[in-house]
């Protein structure tokens, strides 16, 4: 989470969970022992994890979870095409 440009987190992210993140990731079908044991560790971090916006240029408003529960992870609203690609840095005062 910390480096995911290092190799081992480019290769885990290619084969178990290439569409979402770790902490969204599913178990999968026949998964690697280290995979199981990563997996596992998963509800620790999810209990403890906090995300830093930083400078906001790279987290868009609408297409990233902003509070996570059951049944959705994405705020349902309305959303207009200009907003759409926006960056929590253009809310920013």
């Amino acid at each position: 989470m910390c480096k995911p440009e290092s190799l081992v987190a480019r290769v885990l992210k290619a084969r178990y969970f290439p569409h979402s993140s770790f902490l969204d990731s599913k178990l999968g079908h026949n998964p690697s022992y280290f995979w199981r044991s990563l997996w596992t560790s998963r509800n620790i971090l999810l209990n403890g994890c906090r995300w830093r916006i930083g400078d906001g240029k790279k987290v868009r408003v609408m297409q990233h979870p902003s509070l996570r529960s059951i049944q959705s992870s994405l705020m349902q609203s309305p959303q207009k095409q200009e907003v759409f690609d926006m960056v929590v840095n253009g809310l920013m005062v």
